[in-house]
């Protein structure tokens, strides 16, 4: 409702859909949507869905919602160029093919930073990296009934979390 309102007050209207083609070819697909306040604010919304190699041929099934809030620093064509802003992240792994009887569910915080290319008002490149921190990791044993919740006893490596993306996409609407 805020972001309609914010959007008809700026006399502006655009939503961009974007994938990362290179993850969906070695890891898990993904599917984002950023809605754009203004030239220089934006939230994104990213669905993963996937499967990844533990071994050589063992697999996880990988489902995760990320969350970018972006400020552009000096917007060209709006919403574009260089941005920072924070993320989160929630992402769950399940052990597919039962090899450990792990699933591992993580909740993270952090600052990300990239960079938006448009070509011709419409077509999108947009490459963002970020670092933060793992707020909550719990792990569930299927093997067991208990649920171990490491969100304390993480050492310190596992702890920092990472986000890359390099995707493709379309803006749709106008943007004045």
């Amino acid at each position: 409702m805020l972001m309609t309102g914010s959007l008809k007050a700026q006399g502006q209207s655009a939503i961009e859909v974007k994938s990362a083609p290179i993850k969906a070819i070695v890891t898990t697909l993904n599917v984002g949507v950023e809605l754009i306040g203004n030239d220089r604010w934006s939230v994104e919304v990213i669905v993963d869905y996937g499967h990844r190699a533990r071994l050589l041929d063992l697999f996880d099934q990988v489902y995760g919602l990320r969350l970018f809030g972006k400020y552009y620093l000096d917007p060209g064509l709006g919403a574009d160029k260089f941005y920072i802003g924070p993320y989160g992240k929630w992402r769950h792994t399940e052990d597919w093919l039962d090899y450990n009887g792990e699933d591992q569910t993580k909740l993270a915080l952090g600052v990300l930073v990239g960079y938006k290319y448009i070509i011709n008002e419409r077509f999108i490149i947009d490459g963002s990296f970020g670092i933060g921190k793992t707020i909550v990791s719990e792990i569930t044993t299927s093997n067991s009934d208990s649920t171990d919740a490491l969100s304390s006893s993480i050492d310190g490596t596992k702890r920092i979390d990472a986000v890359t993306q390099l995707s493709v996409g379309y803006r749709f609407g106008i943007f004045n």
